[in-house]
This record gives C-alpha cells, sequence and structure tokens, in this order.
C-alpha cells in the first residue's frame, strides 16, 4: 500500500469536483442558448426589409417583428415529441445530403419563400453558425451553392455565414484600427479636402482589411478560397466581399459607434475603395496566401458531448418541405406529416433538438485523458469482491460524509464503533485495511478522472465565455441603429414622460449596453435644455477652462510619452484624440466615448498622475467640463440610469470627477465648475415611476423605415 499517494490523492482533490463539473456544463448550456437567442434574432432582421415573404406559413409580416425581437420559446410538449423526432430525422437528412439541399435552395430563387430560405432555414439548420461544429457542418452546402448557382445568386445565399459571428473579431479588428484615425479625424469635416481624405482613408481601410485577413477564420476563409478558384471574375469577386459581407458589418459598426454622424462619408470611402482595384487584387490574392490565426471554439466535442443542439422553428421545417416538395426531392419517410396541427402563432417559436451525428466520428470518452495536467495514474487496483468488508466499506463511507478524508484514512484515524467488537475486529485486521485502501485508491483515481475532465471543460468554457462576449459585442454593434430608432420613437409618442419613453423603447431589447444607448438618446433633450438655460454660465466656464488649458500648454513635457512603450503610447494618443473629438460628435453618444476613454486613460496612466493631465491638455477638449456637469447630473444620478451602469462605469466615472478636480483644484475654472454644479443640482427630479400595465403594446408601433440604412440584407435587387 502506497499511503504516500493516497495522500496526494487527498490533499490535491477538491471535495466537490463533481458539482463543479456539473455546474460547468450547466453553465456552457446556459451560454449556448443565449448565444443561440442572440443569433437567430440577428439573422432574422433582414427579413423585416424584404419584399418577398411566406404568406399563410407564419403569422403576417406585420406580426413578425415580435417572434424575431421577443419569442415564445416552445417546450417538447407544446411541439410535440413526435414532431422532435421528425424534426431530427430531417435535420440528419440535410446533413447526409448537402448536396441536394444546396440545389433545392437554390431552386427557390424568384419564388416568395426565398429570403425567409437564406435568412431562416438555412441558418437554423446549421445552428445560426454559433460553435466551430455548426459553421463545419455547413461548409459542404455552401460550397455546392457555389459550385452550381450564378455568382450574384450564391453572394445571396452565402451571406448569411459570411455576416455570422464567426467574422465579428476580424470586422472589429479592421474597424476598431480604421475608427481610431476615422473617427476623430476633424479635416474630414472639411468638405474642400473631403475627396483627398476619402482616398486616402480608402487606401488604409483596403489595408487593414488585408492585413487582418488572418482573423478570419480558415472554414470561411476556405469559401473565399473556392469561389477565387471557382473563377469567379473580379467584379463578382468584389460584390461578394463588399456587398454581402464588409460593407454591410463595417457600415453597420460606423453606425452604432459614436462617429455615426460620418456614415454617409464611410459610404463614399466604401465606395472609392471597391474602385481601387490594384489593392482589392492583392486582398483576394492573400486569401489563397494567408493562414488563419483565429479558431473558432467548439460548443460541444469540447465538452465531451456526443450532440449539437439546433435552435430551430415548426416554420424551418415547414418551409424545407416545401422546398424538397418542389422538386420531387423529399423521401416519403419525411412526408407523413400534418403541419396543420400547429397554430400560426406558434409556428415561427423556437425549441431546441439535439442531433446526434451517425456519420461523424465521435470524439474518444474521455478525450483528456491523452494528456493530463495534474494526475497521471488512472489504472485502478484489481479489489477481490467481499461481502461483508463492501457492507462495513459502505458503512464507513456513510459515516464520513462530512470529513474531507478518505475511507481508509477515516478508518485509520476516527472510526470507533463501541456497539460491535466483532465489527471493530473486522476493522483493524490488516486484509481489510488493504481492501479499503484498494478501494479509496480506486475512488480518488476516478476523481482524478474527473478533476482533469474539470480543468479541460474549465478552459474551454473560458474559450467559449469570451465567444459570447464577442457575441454581445456583435448584436450591440449591430442593433444600436434600431434600438436608437425605437428609442426617437417613443420621445415622439410621448416627451412628457421620459420613464414611460424608456420602458416603451427597451421594451423588445434585452441587451444592457443596448439600453444604455436608448437611453442615452431619450435624455439628450432635456441635457440640451439644461444647457440652453445656462448658456452664459457655460460660455463662462467653457472660457476659463480654455484659459487654463493653454496655460498649461505653454510649459508641458512630452519627452515621457515619447519614451513609452508603442502600445501605451499608441493607446495614450487614441484617448487624445477620443477626447478632442467629443464636442464633433452628437450628443447622445458622447457620454458612451467618455466613459470608454476613461476607462482606457485608467490602464494607460497607471499610478502616474501625470499622464491623464497631459492627455486634458494635449486633447484640447473645450467642452469636456460642460459634458461631465451635465452626464453626472442627468445620467449618472438619474433613477432610471441606476440599473443600467456597471461597476466599470462607476469606476471610471468617478476617476473621471478625480481628473478634473486635481487639474483645476485653485482655478477660475474649477470655481465656476463648483457654481454650476450647485446650479443643476437645484434641476428637480424629473422621472417618473411606471408600472408595467403602462409600458405600451408589445406591437411594432416605434419601428421605421429608418432601420433599412444599416440592414444586414442584400444591396443587390434579386
Amino acid at each position: 500500500m502506497d499511503d504516500k499517494l493516497l495522500d496526494f490523492y487527498s490533499d490535491h482533490m477538491p471535495s466537490n469536483v463533481i458539482q463543479k463539473l456539473n455546474q460547468c456544463l450547466e453553465n456552457a448550456d446556459t451560454m449556448r442558448q443565449d448565444i443561440f437567442y442572440r443569433e437567430r434574432t440577428i439573422n432574422l432582421l433582414p427579413l423585416l426589409a424584404m419584399t418577398t415573404y411566406p404568406s399563410g406559413v407564419i403569422p403576417d409580416k406585420s406580426q413578425i417583428l415580435k417572434y424575431i425581437m421577443c419569442p415564445e420559446i416552445l417546450s417538447t410538449r407544446d411541439v410535440t415529441p413526435q414532431f422532435i423526432q421528425h424534426s431530427s430525422l430531417f435535420v440528419n437528412f440535410i446533413y447526409t445530403k448537402p448536396e441536394l439541399f444546396a440545389k433545392v435552395v437554390v431552386d427557390r430563387y424568384g419564388q416568395q419563400d426565398f429570403h425567409f430560405v437564406i435568412y431562416s432555414v438555412v441558418p437554423a439548420f446549421f445552428g445560426f453558425f454559433v460553435t466551430l461544429e455548426h459553421v463545419e457542418a455547413s461548409l459542404v452546402f455552401y460550397q455546392e451553392v457555389i459550385n452550381i448557382a450564378p455568382a450574384n445568386i450564391a453572394s445571396v445565399i452565402v451571406q448569411p455565414l459570411f455576416c455570422s459571428m464567426s467574422t465579428f473579431v476580424y470586422i472589429e479588428a479592421v474597424m476598431t484600427d480604421f475608427g481610431a484615425k476615422f473617427g476623430v479625424d476633424p479635416k474630414i469635416d472639411d468638405t474642400r479636402r473631403r475627396k483627398d481624405l476619402i482616398k486616402q482613408f480608402s487606401i488604409e481601410l483596403l489595408q487593414l482589411i488585408r492585413q487582418k485577413i488572418h482573423l478570419i477564420p480558415r472554414q470561411i476563409l476556405a469559401i473565399f478560397q473556392f469561389t477565387v478558384q471557382s473563377k469567379w471574375t473580379l467584379r463578382e469577386l468584389i460584390s461578394l466581399f463588399f456587398n454581402h459581407f464588409f460593407s454591410h458589418l463595417s457600415l453597420a459598426w460606423v453606425a452604432s459607434s459614436p462617429y455615426s454622424h460620418r456614415v454617409p462619408v464611410f459610404q463614399q470611402v466604401l465606395t472609392e475603395a471597391t474602385q481601387n482595384v490594384k489593392l482589392v487584387r492583392d486582398i483576394f490574392k492573400s486569401f489563397l496566401e494567408v493562414e488563419s490565426k483565429y479558431e473558432i471554439p467548439q460548443g460541444y466535442k469540447s465538452f465531451n458531448l456526443e450532440y449539437t443542439q439546433l435552435f430551430i422553428s415548426i416554420a424551418d421545417i415547414i418551409v424545407a418541405a416545401i422546398c424538397f416538395a418542389a422538386s420531387n426531392k423529399l423521401p416519403s419517410s419525411l412526408t407523413d406529416v400534418n403541419y396543420e396541427i400547429f397554430p400560426l402563432e406558434k409556428r415561427f417559436c423556437p425549441y431546441t433538438i439535439k442531433i446526434y451525428r451517425k456519420n461523424l466520428r465521435q470524439p474518444a470518452k474521455p478525450n483528456f485523458i491523452d494528456r493530463p495536467l495534474i494526475f497521471t495514474n488512472f489504472t485502478k487496483i484489481d479489489v477481490e469482491s467481499n461481502i461483508i468488508y463492501d457492507r462495513i466499506y459502505r458503512k464507513l463511507s456513510s459515516e464520513k460524509l462530512l470529513s474531507d478524508r478518505t475511507t481508509y484514512e477515516f478508518l485509520l484515524h476516527e472510526y470507533e464503533n463501541p456497539y460491535s467488537q466483532m465489527l471493530t475486529d473486522v476493522t483493524k485486521s490488516d486484509q481489510f485495511k488493504h481492501y479499503t485502501f484498494a478501494l479509496s485508491m480506486n475512488e480518488m483515481i476516478e476523481q482524478s478522472r474527473n478533476f482533469e475532465a474539470l480543468l479541460t471543460f474549465s478552459v474551454a468554457f473560458h474559450d467559449f465565455e469570451q465567444w459570447n462576449n464577442a457575441d454581445l459585442k456583435r448584436q450591440v454593434s449591430l442593433m444600436t441603429p434600431m434600438a436608437l430608432n425605437a428609442a426617437k420613437a417613443a420621445m415622439q409618442y410621448d416627451q412628457s414622460n421620459l420613464s414611460l419613453a424608456f420602458k416603451r423603447a427597451s421594451k423588445n431589447f434585452v441587451t444592457v449596453e443596448l439600453k444604455r444607448q436608448q437611453f442615452y438618446t431619450i435624455i439628450s433633450g432635456e441635457i440640451q435644455t439644461a444647457i440652453e438655460a445656462r448658456a452664459s454660465k457655460f460660455k463662462d466656464l467653457e472660457k476659463k477652462w480654455t484659459d487654463h488649458l493653454q496655460n498649461c500648454l505653454k510649459n508641458i513635457e512630452t519627452g515621457d510619452i515619447d519614451r513609452m512603450p508603442n502600445t501605451r503610447k499608441y493607446n495614450f494618443w487614441v484617448c487624445v484624440e477620443e477626447l478632442r473629438s467629443l464636442p464633433c460628435i452628437i450628443p447622445p453618444r458622447q457620454f458612451g466615448l467618455l466613459v470608454s476613454t476613461i476607462k482606457k486613460l485608467k490602464m494607460v496612466a497607471g499610478n502616474d498622475p501625470r499622464i491623464p493631465q497631459k492627455v486634458l491638455i494635449l486633447s484640447n477638449c473645450v467642452k469636456l467640463p460642460a459634458i461631465f456637469l451635465v452626464s453626472d447630473k442627468f445620467i449618472m444620478k438619474n433613477p432610471i440610469y441606476e440599473t443600467l451602469k456597471d461597476d466599470s462605469i462607476i469606476s471610471a466615472w468617478q476617476q473621471l470627477g478625480k481628473y478634473l478636480i486635481d487639474f483645476l483644484s485653485g482655478t477660475e475654472a474649477f470655481e465656476v465648475m463648483t457654481s454650476l454644479e450647485s446650479d443643476m443640482n437645484q434641476i428637480p427630479e424629473f422621472t417618473q415611476h411606471v408600472s408595467d400595465s403602462d409600458s405600451g403594446s408589445s406591437s411594432s408601433w416605434w419601428f421605421t423605415t429608418k432601420f433599412n440604412d444599416y440592414r444586414l440584407s442584400s444591396s443587390d435587387n434579386i
């Protein structure tokens, strides 16, 4: 008996491994469902702008918004177990015949259900591309579409895959670097210089597009490569890459950024970029040369699950069946289904199904044993069965439940039973001790396997959590224009009650950041009114602040900035330019940019109090004190905002207040600012409590055609 080995296991093994393991798997499943929900909404939004519609299959188009934004999720009871099984069989049929599925989808071109097929049916069958397993399942289908369809039709069908969350990191990387210059450059507002600047920015954009290609996952790159290898013309490739991918997502990024007022200029930059044949050719050449460095995380195999899940609706199954039936390709085993038993209002509601892929090799079980991280011995000790010993062992195990010791350790150190001398004699025998040691060791070995699984699953969960966070950012990027339209419409509906307006506007949006953007829009009118009522005081503050900045600028030293590491120096100047641009952007977007900038500045400054002051001086943002005062009163201290702000916002805001106090203490500007703050505090509360009954109907009263400006639908008239 190797007591030291057992001691090692006992000392290093948490007692609640199974609970933690199950909690990790449960959290991963919840996260998958959240991503499904968001991605379904994003994928279906283009249907709102489409002229074609599968009438009679799903609710009327005037009612569809609630089925997209806030759908009821059906249970197995709602759908019936028989239809769940039918759904699984239908999915497996499509997975085993992707070439046939591609043909029937292409054949729907020109039909009233075509756009529903490409934006709902196809993405639903491939899990809205939310994990690596779903993306890989779709590749043969999309390659076959490219193989058999004309380029203009294939581009439209492929668009949902290209605009999926798989490419968001690429878009964000390109546009973050591009926006750091484009968003804050004041020269672009000079119409006399705009033409030259648009050309310059278009070149910079194309260079970034090429430089960041390694962030496109290899599965998506493979589709691009397939189009190049299929001898698509340059014009067709430009249409695919720009019209059906990059232009849509980059425009949405600009529209949701603080620089949304520059969307028209960015559209001109995109137009100019597509006409630069040389650089565009270089981009397409890079598709064949660049190796992807970005991996889509697994959502199932990395958790040792033998299935995938889909978030699908009855309507998706119905329309898919119609497509196959129209081509006489549906097997008889999938035709004997009565879809009429499902009411119209339930057909477009999603439900979850599990798909067990028989044609895929399942991962080894458990797949984490190949490279253990801590424990290396997974060979159990052979133990000869003994009914008496087993009964006593189980009794000992039950009695030591509250102890962290193994049963063997419990036997040696703690066990006493005054009621049975016979039992005591048995437990003290060497043979029973050997038996107890072997079983305890086997339990620890099994526990170590679970612990290794927990470590592996925790790493997989961390990767998936980053994926989930990226998807949240993607949702904000794509849906901000729509959320702001809802806020503007709510204010037009009733300007007398801001709480009610916010309640109405945010009803169909669940993401906190979208609700924040709506609140900034709704409160902006009150902010403007307060500023106008105190125009002379704010003008005086601006003058005193500017005078102080100019005095400080004469004596500023920048040598330490030049000596900063490149990344820190870059972020320093980003903070300067973002603060400088504050007066140029629309008021509802100023607070968000200001908070974001201060978060960066905190990291750049560290413990050096001189850095924030230099950023304030070099930015020369004449409106900063005014923006701080009105935002503090109308946003940070607003009861509505209490549920919207988090610790990071509070911390950044407190830090900004400290920066300003340290910078202004003892100046005339500080006195004016203090006086204005006292004046602002006299403004009475203007929010009212709103009951749920006051929140308005759930209809699409707030939806306007303005959303079409930034929709993710095809720009081609097909």
